[in-house]
C-alpha cells in the first residue's frame, strides 16, 4: 500500500508540474523540464498520461487510486483527441478532392423536393 501512495503522490506532482508549471516556479530544473514537454507533440502527452497512470492501478486497484490516476488517464485522453484534430486524423485523399471539383464544375443544378410531394 505505501508504495503505490508514494506512486500516486509522484504521479500527481509529475501532472502539476507539466500542466501547471507557474506552481513549481521556484525550482530550478523544473523549468527546462516543463518547457520541453509544452513542446511535444499532443500524441505523446497522450501516450505519457495514459501509461503512467496505469502502474498505480495495477499496484492495487482501489477506489482511490481509480479515481486518482483515471483523471490523470482523461487527461491523456484528451490530449489522444487534441492530436486527432478536427478532422479525425483522416487526411484528404485525392478521390475527394477529385469528386469535390466534379460536383462544382456540373451545370446541372440537384433539384430538391419537399417530402410531401
Amino acid at each position: 500500500m505505501c508504495r503505490r501512495d508514494s506512486f500516486v503522490r509522484c504521479l500527481g506532482f509529475l501532472t502539476m508540474v507539466l500542466e501547471a508549471p507557474l506552481c513549481c516556479q521556484f525550482f530550478d530544473g523544473l523549468d527546462r523540464l516543463a518547457n520541453w514537454i509544452g513542446n511535444l507533440k499532443y500524441i505523446y502527452k497522450a501516450i505519457l498520461y495514459c501509461v503512467l497512470s496505469i502502474f498505480p492501478m495495477m499496484l492495487c486497484f482501489e477506489l482511490t487510486t481509480v479515481f486518482g490516476s483515471g483523471l490523470i488517464f482523461v487527461t491523456g485522453a484528451i490530449y489522444g483527441v487534441m492530436a486527432l484534430g478536427k478532422k479525425g486524423g483522416q487526411a484528404k485523399r485525392p478521390d475527394d478532392v477529385e469528386m469535390n471539383q466534379r460536383l462544382t464544375e456540373s451545370e446541372e443544378p440537384v433539384a430538391t423536393t419537399p417530402e410531401g410531394t
